[in-house]
Parts: C-alpha cells; sequence; structure tokens
C-alpha cells in the first residue's frame, strides 16, 4: 500500500524533475529520496520516472499518479479545514455576491435569519453581477452568490429561491399613469430603459422574448447596470422600461407597476456556490438556505 511519505516524496520529485532539488526541497539527501522513489516503482511495479544524465521526466504512470496525487492532497487540505471548522462550529467567514435588486426582495430575510443562526459567523457581502460571481466561484473568490436566473453551468450548483413574472413600468407623470390597465403596443414608440445585458443574461433574454411576442422592436435610448437608475429615469420621464414585478417592494416612488397581460416569461433570484470548495460550514449554511 502507498503510504503518504512515498506520495509526499514522489509529488516532489514530480514537480521538480530533478533529484537535488527535489531532496533539498524536502530537507534530504538525494540518497534517501532515490530509495524512496524506487521503493515506491517496486510496490507499483511500473516505472514512474525516465532517469539519463540529462534529465529526469515522467512516465505514463507518473503523469497519471501526478494528477492522481494533487487531487488526494487538495481533499486532505480541505479535510484539515473542515475539522478547523467543526472545532470552531459556527465561527469563520463567508463570502457572498449578490445582484442589487435582490436586496429589496429575499436576500433580506435570508441575511436576519443566517445572522440569527449564527451568531458568531462573519459576512462579507459584495454587489457583484452575474458575471463577477460565477468568475468569483470558480476561482474561490466567493462562497455564495444570489443572481438573476434561471442559470445553467455544468460546474456550479444553482437553487431556485424566488420567482417573479413582468411589469411595466413608467413615470406617476405619464399621460397613462392613471389607467387601470396599459398593454406594451401602447408604448411600442416611446424611448425604452434598458437593463444590462451583461448584468443579468437570463433576465435581458426574457425581457427581449416579451418584446417578440407582441411583435415589437423597443426603442432603447438608454441602458444600466442598476436598478436604482432604472427607475430613477423612468420617473424622471427619460422612457418607460420592463422590470421584475417584485422590484416594486424596493422601488416604487414615482413611477406606476403595471402587469403585463398574458405574459409567460418569469425570472427568478437563484443561490449558486461551487460544490468544489464546499465545507461543513457552508454545507450547513446552504441547507438553512434552501430551508427558508
Amino acid at each position: 500500500m502507498i503510504d503518504l511519505r512515498h506520495l509526499k516524496y514522489f509529488m516532489v520529485l514530480a514537480e521538480e524533475l530533478h533529484f537535488g532539488r527535489a531532496a533539498e526541497k524536502l530537507f534530504i539527501s538525494q540518497p534517501p529520496l532515490s530509495r524512496q522513489i524506487k521503493q515506491l516503482e517496486e510496490l507499483l511495479g511500473v516505472p514512474l520516472f525516465i532517469r539519463n544524465n540529462k534529465k529526469v521526466e515522467l512516465t505514463r504512470f507518473g503523469s497519471f499518479l501526478k494528477a492522481e496525487g494533487e487531487k488526494i492532497f487538495t481533499e486532505m487540505l480541505q479535510l484539515e479545514k473542515n475539522i478547523q471548522l467543526m472545532k470552531v462550529n459556527d465561527e469563520g467567514t463567508v463570502r457572498i455576491g449578490y445582484v442589487g435588486a435582490v436586496m429589496f426582495s429575499v436576500f433580506k430575510s435570508i441575511f436576519v435569519q443566517l445572522k440569527s443562526a449564527f451568531p458568531k459567523l462573519q459576512f462579507v457581502l459584495n454587489e457583484l453581477n452575474n458575471e463577477s460571481q460565477i468568475d468569483g466561484l470558480r476561482r474561490n473568490m466567493l462562497d455564495i452568490g444570489f443572481i438573476r436566473g434561471p442559470l445553467d453551468v455544468n460546474d456550479l450548483s444553482y437553487y431556485t429561491i424566488e420567482q417573479s413574472s413582468f411589469s411595466i413600468i413608467i413615470s406617476a407623470n405619464h399621460e397613462l399613469a392613471n389607467k387601470e390597465s396599459i398593454a406594451l403596443c401602447d408604448l411600442a414608440t416611446e424611448p425604452f430603459i434598458q437593463f444590462s445585458k451583461i448584468c443579468a443574461p437570463p433576465l435581458h433574454k426574457s425581457i427581449d422574448n416579451i418584446f417578440t411576442n407582441e411583435n415589437i422592436e423597443p426603442l432603447v435610448v438608454h441602458e444600466t447596470s442598476q436598478f436604482s437608475a432604472l427607475v430613477r429615469l423612468v420617473e424622471s420621464g427619460f422612457g418607460y422600461s420592463i422590470v421584475p414585478t417584485n422590484l416594486e417592494q424596493g422601488f416604487d416612488i414615482g413611477v406606476k407597476y403595471f402587469d403585463i397581460p398574458n405574459c409567460k416569461e418569469k425570472t427568478e433570484i437563484g443561490m449558486i456556490h461551487n460544490s468544489k470548495y464546499k465545507t461543513m460550514l457552508l454545507d450547513n449554511i446552504i441547507d438553512r438556505i434552501r430551508s427558508m
């Protein structure tokens, strides 16, 4: 059976591809290192290195063992991290990304409940668009993200938290503001304020579908990455827009919301995380959020 000392010596030599440098890095002399590598090769029954006077190279068996060894040492580091997290129970830091509009829907409730359930936990909050959150999760710069969905990415885990329909918003001073209902065709020739495609591609696609279904080509005059700016532009009379209906909870000053008749499009807020970097503490937090 391979022991960790054999594997550690192999991994250092596989990285350095030089017996002298590897031995120095391991704080041993070359003969013991050579003996350990020979023992490992005899144990496995295959050559791991090609040795000559000029260089040391990995065989195909050695390349395979190096790749698998990296996984083993990564899992060992994660195991140690999880043990430490168990020791401190609910102490630690969780890095959370979120799209701005989440603050006006489910996130506030989730955050309050997390603070109550994990009183010693430190939260680092970052307002980021979808793309930045996905990148942060892949690079282990974030632990959890709250994004505009739906989203389908093979390397990340995604859960729907909240769904919403869409509404038309116009200025409270608009000539149609006093009507009980309006249709999208009533505004077809008016300026349209668009939410940035880069910030939330699924949201942008759903709004495009709404216009396509109505056979309307919107007259886009401005694009913004912030719902607060979008609503203010509409409030000031620069144009109308289409937004998730649940935004009315946070952005209802100076604008009027109207349901879109027969609208089948939905938008959603989802929680996203990278299972590759999960810890026991993070598992507990994710389970708590899903139970909410």
